[in-house]
C-alpha cells in the first residue's frame, strides 16, 4: 500500500511580488500539528471548521499581524484616522460614546460605536490605513498589503458566517471525515486509509470546485472595504496574484457587471453559489446572461438592490450565524512549533453564551488537526500537547488512529513518494497520549 498527500484543505491569502520576488515573512517552518499551514507568515482559513453550526469562523493568524483593538493607540490617534468626509461625524460618535460609557471611553468602544454610526464598511477602510500606518512603522516590507490580508481574511469571515447549501454540503463532507477518525470508528475500521482517502479527497474536490469563488469572494470583500487610495496603490500586484490562481477572468466580469460596485459584486458570488451549487462558475455564466453590461451599468443602486433582493428571495437559507450563539475559533502564529489556539465566544443576537457547544469545538479543532497530519502523512501528535504536561483528554483518539498507521510508514522509518522522493512518515504520538486511559 503507497500513501500519497492531498490537496491541502485550507484557504490562504498569497504574498505578493516585489521586484519580481515573493514577499515572505518569519520562519517556514512547518507547525507539526498544523502541516497545512505552509507559510506561518501568512493567513489561512480552515473550512472544515468553519462548516460547523457551533463555530462562526476558525482562522490562523501570523505572528505579530498588526491587527487589533490595541490599547495603546489613543483616542486623538484614531480620530486623526477620519477622512474629511467623515469627520463631520466625529461630534456625534464622541456624543454615542460619552452618553454609553461612564468610565474613559476605550479605543474598542470608539470603533464600535463609530461602526455603528458610519457603518461597518467605513470603519474597516479607516482601519485599513491604522494597519499600514503600524507596519510601516514597524518595518514592514509591504504595509499596504498587510492591509489587504487582513480585509481578505475578514472577507472569508463574513463568508462563512452566512449558511447557504455549499457550506452546510462540506460540513457533511468534513463531518464525515471526522467520525472516521473518532475512536468508535477508526479502531474498528478494516480498511481505514481507503476509506479516508474517499471521504477526505471528496472534501477536497468539492472545496476546490463548488467552493471555487471562496478566494475570489474576499478579495472583493477587501475591495469594497479598504481605503481608496490604499486599493489604488496595490491593485495590480493584487490582479497579478489572481493571474496565479486564475480568477482575473471572473474579477474583472464581476467589475463589468457592476460597474465597481464592489459590495453588489460581493453578492452575486453569493448568488452564483446558489443558482448552482455544484458548479457555481456556470451558476455566475447563468447570472450574466441575465444580466447585459449595458444595463446594469445603468442601474441606480436602488434598482441594484432591488434585483438583488428579488433573486436573494430564490434562496432557501440565508441565515447567518453571527445571529446565533456560537465560536471564533482564532490559532495565534508563534515562534515555536506550538499554536496558542482560543476559542471565543460569539453571543449573537441573543446575547447569551452557549458553553454547552465547547467540548464538540474542541473536540473539531483536535480532529482537524489529525485530519491534516494525516493528509500531509507528516505526524500524528496532539495539536494541545506541550512539554510533559497530561494528556489533554483526546490520548484514545490518538491510540485508535496510530493503530492504523502501517508498519512502513512509522518513524524512524520512512518510504519515497513516487514523484517528488519526498520522506513519508509518521511521528509517533507521546507516550502519554498513547497510554492515556489505560
Amino acid at each position: 500500500m503507497m500513501l500519497e498527500r492531498f490537496q491541502p484543505a485550507v484557504f490562504a491569502c498569497q504574498s505578493p511580488q516585489v521586484n519580481g520576488e515573493k514577499i515572505e515573512r518569519g520562519s517556514s517552518r512547518l507547525y507539526p500539528g498544523w502541516p497545512e499551514i505552509g507559510l506561518p507568515s501568512t493567513f489561512y482559513t480552515f473550512p472544515t471548521l468553519c462548516s460547523l453550526p457551533s463555530i462562526t469562523c476558525a482562522l490562523y493568524v501570523p505572528r505579530n499581524p498588526y491587527w487589533g483593538w490595541e490599547e495603546a493607540v489613543t483616542l486623538d490617534t484614531s480620530c486623526l484616522l477620519m477622512t474629511p468626509e467623515h469627520e463631520a461625524r466625529l461630534p456625534q460618535i464622541v456624543e454615542a460614546l460619552n452618553s454609553n460609557s461612564s468610565n474613559t471611553p476605550s479605543v474598542q468602544a470608539f470603533w464600535r460605536v463609530s461602526a455603528k454610526i458610519l457603518g461597518g464598511g467605513k470603519v474597516l477602510s479607516i482601519k485599513s490605513r491604522e494597519i499600514a500606518q503600524k507596519t510601516r512603522a514597524r518595518g514592514s516590507p509591504y504595509p499596504e498589503w498587510d492591509a489587504f490580508a487582513v480585509l481578505h481574511d475578514l472577507g472569508h469571515y463574513g463568508a462563512w458566517s452566512l449558511v447557504r447549501q455549499t457550506t452546510t454540503k462540506f460540513n457533511t463532507l468534513a463531518s464525515a471525515v471526522f467520525d472516521l477518525l473518532k475512536p468508535a470508528t477508526a479502531a474498528q475500521c478494516t480498511n481505514f486509509w481507503a476509506e479516508f482517502r474517499v471521504c477526505n479527497g471528496a472534501l477536497v474536490d468539492y472545496l476546490g470546485k463548488a467552493l471555487a469563488f471562496e478566494e475570489l469572494r474576499a478579495t472583493v470583500f477587501a475591495f469594497d472595504t479598504l481605503d481608496s487610495d490604499i486599493r489604488t496603490s496595490i491593485e495590480s500586484d493584487i490582479r497579478q496574484v489572481m493571474v496565479e490562481e486564475g480568477v482575473l477572468g471572473l474579477f474583472e466580469e464581476l467589475a463589468a457587471l457592476t460597474s465597481g460596485d464592489w459590495r453588489t459584486a460581493w453578492w452575486l458570488t453569493i448568488l452564483a453559489e446558489a443558482t448552482d451549487p455544484e458548479d457555481p462558475i456556470q451558476g455566475f455564466a447563468v447570472l450574466r446572461d441575465g444580466l447585459t453590461e449595458s444595463k446594469s451599468r445603468n442601474w441606480s443602486p436602488e434598482q441594484w438592490s432591488a434585483w438583488a433582493e428579488a433573486v436573494e428571495g430564490q434562496i432557501d437559507a440565508q441565515e447567518w450565524k453571527t445571529d446565533k450563539a456560537g465560536w471564533d475559533v482564532t490559532f495565534f502564529g508563534s515562534i515555536g512549533k506550538w499554536l496558542r489556539i482560543e476559542s471565543s465566544p460569539n453571543e449573537g443576537a441573543s446575547g447569551t453564551v452557549d458553553y454547552s457547544a465547547l467540548p464538540d469545538v474542541q473536540e473539531a479543532i483536535f480532529l482537524e488537526s489529525i485530519r491534516q497530519q494525516l493528509a500531509q502523512i507528516r505526524g500524528l501528535i496532539c495539536p494541545f500537547k506541550r512539554g510533559r504536561r497530561v494528556c489533554c483528554g483526546f490520548g484514545n483518539y490518538l491510540r485508535a488512529v496510530w493503530s492504523q498507521i502501517p508498519l512502513q510508514y512509522r518513524y524512524p522509518k520512512f518510504i519515497k513518494d513516487r514523484e517528488t522522493a519526498e520522506k513519508l512518515s509518521f511521528r509517533s504520538p507521546h507516550k502519554v497520549c498513547l497510554n492515556y486511559g489505560l
